[in-house]
This record gives structure tokens, sequence and C-alpha cells, in this order.
């Protein structure tokens, strides 16, 4: 529910309005910063626990204005739509106009962060990436993996990804039913030729959603699910 003064100050309705809001309120963070003499030694991170839903009424047009941009499904969903977001970074060490495209989790911004300040001893799951723009080769062996909202667990590994049941999972018809690796029914994408994920190769050739399971379990001592 975007504040009176950003209201219809967007074509896209509430949901074009706060980001209207979200715009507003950074740029207050940096006039204080820069009042304050710290803007310089500030790091500003803006991103998204989750892709954005798109069945409520306060969602707007969705069709002129899709807000999870080219990608399937919404929030909730295993597919791009429901995890695929955006970060935003600028501060020292951050050239502006730079861009990235290797895959990070949300994860990785506790151990990026302690290594921007100079922390140590700081424990997690994520792994910290450089803000400078150089070319990162992606870890072949990095495995990421998120839930949908029914549970099912989705992997991905470099361009590989495999959702361990039909359906959407989450918000999205149809919803499906989860699965384990070795059932027929779950889904593998190869995001890198197929972004939109359309063609679905569960149980093509190498099996990636059984090497990917496998990996997985063998790292985290994951329990897989039985049914």
């Amino acid at each position: 529910m975007p504040p009176s003064f950003v209201q219809g100050t967007s074509a896209a309705g509430a949901r074009g309005d706060s980001i209207h809001l979200v715009d507003w309120m950074v740029g207050e963070l940096v006039d204080a910063l820069a009042a304050a003499g710290e803007l310089d030694n500030t790091l500003f991170l803006v991103t998204s626990d989750n892709g954005t839903p798109m069945i409520f009424p306060e969602d707007g047009d969705v069709a002129n204005f899709p807000p999870n941009g080219p990608w399937r499904g919404q929030k909730a969903d295993a597919y791009e739509g429901g995890h695929r977001v955006p970060l935003v970074c600028a501060g020292p060490g951050v050239p502006a106009q730079a861009s990235r495209g290797e895959v990070i989790s949300l994860l990785d911004l506790l151990p990026t962060i302690a290594e921007v300040v100079g922390a140590t001893g700081v424990a997690g799951d994520g792994v910290a990436f450089p803000l400078a723009p150089e070319v990162v080769e992606a870890d072949p062996e990095r495995i990421i993996g998120v839930q949908a909202y029914d549970g099912r667990l989705v992997l991905r590994s470099g361009d590989r990804k495999a959702i361990y049941g039909s359906g959407s999972g989450g918000f999205s018809e149809p919803v499906g039913e989860p699965c384990g690796p070795h059932d027929p029914d779950g889904q593998v994408y190869d995001l890198g030729n197929d972004p939109a994920e359309t063609r679905n190769l569960w149980g093509d050739g190498e099996r990636p959603e059984v090497v990917l399971h496998e990996r997985f379990s063998n790292t985290t001592g994951y329990a897989w699910p039985t049914r």
C-alpha cells in the first residue's frame, strides 16, 4: 500500500508506485549518509527474497507490466519467476554500470559483507563473491538449492536445473506433486538454451536429476523423502 505522495506516480498501479517508493527511500539514505560524510564508506546491496506474486488484485496489470520479466512463474513457484531476483550493488570497489551474470545465492551475502568489513569467524553456507567486475569462472561442482511453496526441492548447478516434482509447486496452475529423483514426473531444464523453461529434459540423456541428487545428498547429508 504505497503512501499518498507516490500514489499515481507510475503507470503500473500500486506495484509500480511502490517501486518509486523504494527509489525514494534509497535516495533518502544516500542524502543522509552524504550529509554525515559516510557515503563513500557505505556499501549498498538491494535485492529481493523471492520473485513477485501475480495472483492478487493489488498486483495490478501483470500482462502489460510483467513483474518477473521473461521468466516463467511467480512467487512460491519452483520456476525461475519464483526465485530469480536482481542484486544491485553500489559503493566502494563497485564500478558504476558494471554487470555480472554468474548465479549466486542470497546465502552468499553474509560471507561477502564479512569479507568487505574484515570480519573473521563468520560461519554460514554461502560463498563470498568479489564486488569488482572481473570475469568469474562458475564452480562446476557448486549446487544451489531452493524450495517451492509445497516444499519440493529445486537444485541448480550451472545451467542445469532440476525440479523434483510436477507442476509449479506454488501459486501457478497446475501445482502438481513433489517427487524423488527416480520418479517419472519431475522436471529438468537447460537454462542456457531454454531460459523460459519450456522443454522438460527429465529422464533424457545423462539424467542430471539423478546426478544432482547424488551430489547434493553426498555433500549435505540430505535425506530424500519417499512416498
